[in-house]
């Protein structure tokens, strides 16, 4: 572990050590007597939690893994197990190869995979992680595989000097090809399948200056035929063919491309690394599918996208460590890479951006193949692991998306299928909550829209708005059913009662209002803060509700009478946020100084009170059983309940996140931001099942 990870995590230990804060965020000589002691077992969690999350910000996936491992068992919850899938984010595990993977190839249907080890052998699993055949006769470790076009041969080179052909379908040996005073490097089959093309150098005790070169091989008749020379200084360590087979690139470890003519075998054009003071030996090169790019991975710590026509770079992309190697997807609008770090890597191709890491491996990876529908792929490393990826939509744990232009209120269907959101612009929108696509859509208001609160039953969607109107909409159709006229003031935030029969809403001249959803009348103005409100939120079973106000108090109404039951000062500063307990038991507030407090709904007493941010906090919201509270602000912010500890903080784009809503499985978090983007985290990317399953084998052990 570097000495910065160990370093960050010592300095997460003295934080989660440190007592609580005092309301004007000085340190108390004494913890509130109040306030409950923290269990020894969740200090412990939370610090393991927070330990996981810096290692992951690190690129230190196995220290991370280690860190969860270790975390007591009885605590674990939905930032667990979105940290622990966080650690292992393939589709599956292939199988296990027989030693280090140096490299491996994918055939072209599809269906078996070549992977060529340490243990001097080149293995064919079959998708179902079967090993089909071992091809035998290597003398010493396979560097490099290949398989021809028509996927009936797997050629192979590495340090026994030898490119050898096997026959896939009875793994009998075809070709021994010993033209070579020096390892094979690198191994390719032309498009049409009549040349082998191998990599090496040559030198000798007469000639001991290396000479990077390239020699052919019909595969037919296995006679030599012809070579290309003058490949740089240094040995050559990875090679790829044009689509159109014209031409060769070939990577060297003094840090040029060559690429060359393959039926003249003569030079065509050297391309140059830029010089940024490191080690630049090329590891692995690709040659896009369409013909426009050729990327390479190198060891300073970088891969590199150039134009294949002009040979000018286009996109250098940085990574953790030595990017080991380099595929296109079929399309040629991405490229893979791994990369000592443990983690495969997704770009897009014409922007040079990141989409996504994906961690699984517990080793450096070395080798990346793709499947011909470019949905998968499949990588190797030092772990021995062979695992499965999805790439066509890769399988990290956070769906993001732009939505409308400010999105302020969010919330679940009852299914958790779909999530309406509604938007600066005025818009109400539908989403599907598993790929993000839009369903339905509607203006909702011609002026901006504030706010938008979903009825328990999920019937009714609630809207307001600068326009002075709150407006009611069917949640199946988006149909308008009703406008109820606010009169001279606009509500700031809104929400409808679980039964769906009430709205309310939070206005800045220091009332709430309430009513009746069927007849749009006017049922209770509640008075009594001191400055205009900012949120309201009915209790579960309807019967109370919950404001928030400038004046740094909550204070909850009793629906039956319209009459205030309890006050809570709170807050030095605007309350942001309020939300009841599941069971109406509990109200948790956040505000603007950055302080979330938990008590009881009924009271002004304080379970306890905790400074969760250096900056204001925007909304919170609670897990369906109770247990964890979801805080939106600068971070989202996963809290427990019961200590006020918190368990993790995750930053999931640019900007603050304005609103959040936990699914009503509580399996997934649904959060906004007022820039527009809209994202939700899966806690159990896996599965339920495959998650629980898991969680009981090691509570077993």
């Amino acid at each position: 572990m570097r000495l910065r990870t160990v370093l960050l995590l010592w300095l997460t230990g003295v934080v989660c050590a440190t007592p609580a804060l005092g309301e004007d965020g000085a340190r108390p000589a004494t913890l509130p007597v109040a306030q409950p002691s923290v269990p020894a077992t969740l200090q412990s969690y939370a610090a393991h939690v927070a330990a996981a999350r810096s290692a992951f910000l690190l690129d230190e996936p196995s220290a991370a893994r280690q860190w969860l491992a270790d975390a007591p068992l009885e605590h674990r919850g939905f930032e667990w197990l979105f940290l622990k899938s966080m650690a292992d984010q393939s589709d599956r595990e292939v199988a296990r190869t027989t030693g280090p993977a140096w490299q491996l190839a994918v055939s072209p249907d599809g269906e078996l995979l070549a992977v060529a080890t340490t243990e001097h052998q080149i293995q064919l699993v079959d998708l179902r992680g079967n090993v089909v055949r071992t091809l035998e006769g290597c003398t010493a470790e396979p560097y490099r595989v290949a398989f021809s076009p028509d996927g009936r041969r797997v050629a192979a080179g590495g340090a026994d000097r030898t490119v050898r052909i096997w026959n896939v379908q009875t793994g009998e040996k075809e070709r021994d090809w010993t033209a070579f005073n020096t390892p094979i490097t690198c191994v390719a089959f032309t498009p049409d399948g009549q040349f082998v093309i191998a990599g090496n150098y040559t030198a000798s005790a007469s000639a001991p200056r290396v000479d990077g070169t390239l020699k052919f091989m019909t595969v037919a008749t296995g006679e030599a035929a012809g070579e290309i020379r003058g490949l740089g200084v240094k040995p050559l360590s990875g090679i790829a063919v044009s689509p159109d087979g014209l031409r060769v690139v070939a990577g060297s470890w003094d840090g040029e491309l060559w690429v060359c003519k393959i039926e003249q075998r003569s030079i065509e054009a050297t391309i140059r690394l830029p010089d940024e003071g490191r080690y630049s030996a090329v590891n692995a090169v690709a040659w896009s599918p369409d013909g426009k790019w050729i990327a390479c991975g190198s060891k300073d710590d970088t891969a590199r996208v150039f134009e294949a026509a002009s040979g000018r770079l286009m996109h250098t992309l940085r990574h953790g460590g030595w990017v080991t190697a380099v595929a296109f997807t079929p399309d040629s609008r991405r490229v893979l890479t791994t990369c000592a770090d443990e983690q495969l890597r997704i770009w897009d191709v014409n922007a040079g951006t990141l989409c996504g890491k994906l961690r699984g491996h517990a080793g450096g990876v070395s080798a990346v193949a793709i499947a011909p529908d470019g949905n998968r792929a499949f990588t190797a490393g030092h772990d021995q692991r062979l695992l499965e990826f999805g790439v066509a939509a890769p399988n990290v744990e956070v769906l993001t998306w732009d939505g409308p232009k400010g999105c302020y209120g969010l919330s679940f269907s009852p299914n958790g299928d779909e999530l309406v959101v509604n938007g600066y612009d005025g818009t109400l929108r539908v989403y599907d909550s598993h790929s993000a696509a839009l369903l339905r859509q509607v203006t909702a208001h011609e002026t901006s829209s504030n706010w938008s609160a979903r009825s328990r039953e999920g019937e009714r969607v609630v809207t307001c708005s600068w326009d002075k109107t709150m407006r009611i909409f069917d949640a199946r159709n988006l149909s308008h059913l009703r406008t109820i006229e606010l009169g001279e003031t606009p509500a700031y935030g809104c929400d409808i009662s679980a039964n769906g029969k009430r709205v309310a809403g939070a206005f800045g001249d220091k009332v709430a209002r309430v009513y009746d959803v069927d007849s749009g009348d006017l049922l209770w103005t509640l008075e009594g803060h001191n400055k205009g409100l900012h949120e309201v939120s009915f209790s579960a079973d309807s019967t109370h509700l919950a404001t928030g106000a400038q004046d740094g108090s909550a204070r909850v109404w009793s629906m039956d009478a319209g009459a205030c039951v309890a006050t809570m000062p709170r807050h030095n500063g605007s309350v942001e946020g309020v939300a009841f307990s599941p069971d109406g038991q509990l109200l948790a507030t956040v505000g603007a100084d950055g302080f979330a407090v938990v008590g009881p709904a009924g009271s002004d007493e304080q379970h306890w009170k905790r400074r969760v941010s250096g900056r204001g906090l925007q909304r919170v919201a609670w897990s369906p059983d109770g247990t964890r509270l979801a805080i939106a602000g600068d971070a989202l912010y996963l809290i427990d309940a019961s200590t006020g500890a918190t368990l993790m903080r995750y930053i999931p784009r640019a900007g603050d996140i304005y609103n959040l809503r936990f699914s009503p499985d509580g399996d997934r978090l649904a959060m906004c931001s007022s820039e527009g983007w809209i994202a939700v985290i899966k806690a159990q990317a896996r599965g339920k099942a495959a998650v629980s399953g898991e969680l009981q084998r090691e509570a077993k052990q």
